[in-house]
């Protein structure tokens, strides 16, 4: 199965500090993967991370008042099936905030962390230098985009090297008092060599980053077990001679070990029988 961007839900909100909650994606099931985009206006600070989702990372603008975008992943388990939303919880100073789950197929037994390649830039503007090698071929990319402009962010969205043709899932902005646009644009990505930079249309300062999605490689190997023969060359016994026995026992004998006790430097000789030695007469 190659990997796909399936669908995807959003939500938008404009209260100061409140939880943003997202409708899980159409059909999601068991072994797909979410990506959940999180823009957030008025603060640079990062959106928490959920429990179970693993942060890939996070990008900036600080052109005038900063905003943030943060970007969590997550293999779908029978909870995140069962379940109706999800609430992700963005810094205290947050007001505007938009966000995205994204449904995306394939097969992730590898793991996040062995699949997803990302770059992200803080404050730059319509292109960044990073990059990002996929895994293997034929690899999801996502380019993601905040920045403060009363239009839609991103667009025009391009990478330097082998550029494939791109789809916008997002574009937008959120108008209050202070303004945040957001895009986010996906491809598929035929090599497994590197992107080069990446850039969108879109002048003013931003934060981007560039995510590629693998899927895992099943590989078998045949057979299964590898068998190893060892030949011991027979002896080539000249003169017609018979050898018995025919196999040859080896025993192995260990030596009792001889104990010398040092004679003492000096003797308690034995005084129960008579002495050696006389009297002679004295007269």
């Amino acid at each position: 199965m190659a990997v796909a961007y399936a669908s995807h839900q959003t939500a938008t909100s404009n209260t100061i500090g409140a939880g943003l909650t997202i409708t899980k994606p159409t059909s999601l099931a068991v072994g797909d993967l979410m990506i959940a985009f999180l823009w957030g206006g008025r603060n640079a600070g990062d959106w928490s991370t959920l429990s179970g989702w693993t942060k890939l990372g996070s990008a900036v603008t600080t052109d005038g008042t900063d905003a943030n975008m943060t970007v969590l992943a997550k293999v779908a388990d029978s909870g995140d099936t069962a379940a109706s939303d999800f609430t992700f919880t963005p810094h205290a100073s947050h007001e505007e905030k938009f966000g995205l789950v994204a449904r995306i197929t394939g097969t992730f037994s590898a793991g996040i962390g062995s699949l997803i390649v990302s770059d992200f830039d803080t404050d730059v503007t319509s292109s960044a230098t990073g990059g990002v090698t996929p895994v293997a071929a034929n690899s999801l990319l996502l380019m993601g985009v905040i920045n403060h402009t009363a239009a839609a962010a991103g667009g025009g969205n391009a990478v330097t090297n082998n550029n494939p043709s791109w789809t916008t899932q997002v574009a937008d902005f959120v108008n209050t008092a202070v303004d945040m646009g957001y895009n986010l644009a996906t491809a598929t990505f035929t090599v497994s060599t590197a992107t080069g930079g990446y850039s969108w249309s879109n002048g003013a300062l931003s934060g981007a980053c560039l995510i590629s999605v693998s899927e895992s490689t099943d590989v078998t190997v045949s057979p299964t077990v590898i068998s190893t023969t060892m030949n011991i060359i027979a002896p080539t016994v000249t003169g017609g001679a018979t050898v018995t026995p025919a196999v040859i026992g080896l025993t192995a004998t260990v030596q009792a070990p001889t104990v010398t006790t040092a004679e003492p430097k000096w003797k308690n000789p034995d005084k129960s029988s008579a002495p050696n030695w006389s009297n002679p007469d004295k007269s």
